[in-house]
Order: structure tokens, then sequence, then C-alpha cells
């Protein structure tokens, strides 16, 4: 039932499997900038993340990086210690500036690869980026080479839109959605602790509906992005990653 283009051009599907079954591991992204404090962003954060903690599975992995002020801090790697990443989480304040797309370029080194999980990051942010010295372009570039599907949860940074201007905030949910969209995850849009909720309820159910369509690509020795369309015959929308790096 489906079809596999690279770069423009149709593959051989050679392998196909359900990934129900697999383990999850979870990287959480969590901004923890000043901006954060306002309307107790954080807090409904922490609320939100606390909740998806309550729901995963013995065998699950989490691993919890804050940013902020430009510094990015390795709260935890992945481990299955849901109790000491909840501990580390709540213990955390709000402070300093916010260096989004550096800290999205920088956090994917942390996945591991070379085991089967249902992978995925959870971006957590209110979105005004004022700190990073990498672009988004590269953040993207970073994401996609281990295939980490980013499932961005943006506070409404502007809620009342006299603050900073309406282009601003636009801006701001416009790199969130790409970030999202080009990863193969979602972006969802935070006013209040269900919405966020509803986020992360949908990154589960699409982890445990996940399939592997494997194909061998045929210029895999060229250092370059590799566009890749998924389609399905029948009509459905698909949603997967948009390419990979081939090094």
């Amino acid at each position: 039932d489906f079809v596999v283009l690279e770069n423009g051009q149709a593959q051989e599907i050679v392998e196909f499997a359900n990934a129900r079954g697999y383990p999850k591991q979870i990287l959480i992204l969590l901004d923890v900038s000043g901006s954060m404090r306002i309307q107790n962003k954080i807090g409904v954060a922490k609320k939100g993340l606390n909740s998806l903690i309550d729901t995963l599975e013995p065998g699950d992995e989490l691993a919890l990086v804050f940013f902020a002020d430009g510094a990015i801090e390795i709260a935890s790697t992945f481990t299955k210690d849901k109790e000491m990443v909840r501990q580390k989480l709540n213990d955390v304040h709000a402070y300093g500036k916010t260096a989004l797309i550096d800290a999205v370029n920088a956090a994917p080194a942390l996945a591991r690869v070379d085991e089967q999980f249902q992978r995925s990051l959870v971006l957590v942010t209110d979105g005004f980026d004022n700190a990073s010295e990498v672009t988004i372009e590269e953040a993207l570039a970073s994401a996609r080479k281990v295939d980490l599907p980013i499932y961005a949860m943006g506070f409404d940074p502007y809620p009342g839109r006299e603050v900073r201007p309406y282009e601003a905030r636009q801006k701001a949910i416009s790199a969130l959605t790409v970030l999202a969209e080009q990863s193969g995850g979602r972006f969802t849009l935070v006013g209040k602790h269900t919405e966020m909720l509803s986020g992360l309820d949908q990154m589960i159910r699409d982890l445990e509906n996940q399939y592997l369509l494997a194909f061998v690509s045929r210029e895999a020795g060229q250092d370059k992005h590799h566009v890749i369309e998924v389609k399905c015959k029948k009509g459905y929308a698909v949603r997967a990653r948009q390419g990979f790096y081939a090094e």
C-alpha cells in the first residue's frame, strides 16, 4: 500500500515492520528561560511532563535537557529511572534568555541510534529565540541525522499580543512548526495544561502506531541531504521523516 520516493525517484521497499512493542526513548528538551515564568508557563510545562512520565512503561527511557542563557544543561542522559528525571524536572527554575535553536541543534547527539526504540524529542518552549548562534536549517540537519521526530509544545509566546509585535509571534510559531513537520513530528500550540496533555497524548499514539519502511539508497555514498516522500496508495495521510543525510 506504500510508495517511497528518494529525491523524487521511486524506491523498492525491502523491509516493512510494525514498531509497536518497542520501548520508547523520549528526549525532553525544556526551555527554562525567564520568559517561561510569565503566566507560570514553566509550571504548566512541568505538570504536563509529569503526566507524560506517569504514562511510561518500566522499559521506556527518558533524557532531560534544559536550555537558557545560551547554555545547555544535560540534567539526565537516557535512563529508565523515571523518578530521578521527575525530581530534576521539578527542581528546575526559569531564568535567562532563550537559545532555542542552539538547544535543538545539540540535543540529538544524545540519541542512541544503534538500538530499537520508538524515539522522539519533546521540545517545550514559548518559542521566542533571542540567543541562538546557529540557524534553524543547521538545527534541522542535526535532527535529521539521527531520525528524531520533534514534537514541539509551543506556548503562545505573546498571549496578549500587545507585548510583542504580531509578526514576531508568527515567526516563533513558524519556526517550531518547521522543526516539527520537517522531522516527522507535530507542533502543538499550548495555551493551557489540557492542550499540552493533548499534544503529548498524540505523540504517544503516533509512537505506538509507527511502521518501519526500509529501502536501499541509490545514492548512499553521497554526503548530502536526501529528500524522502512516503505515500499511501489508499489515500491516507502519512507522517514520516522528510529526509536524511548519507555520510
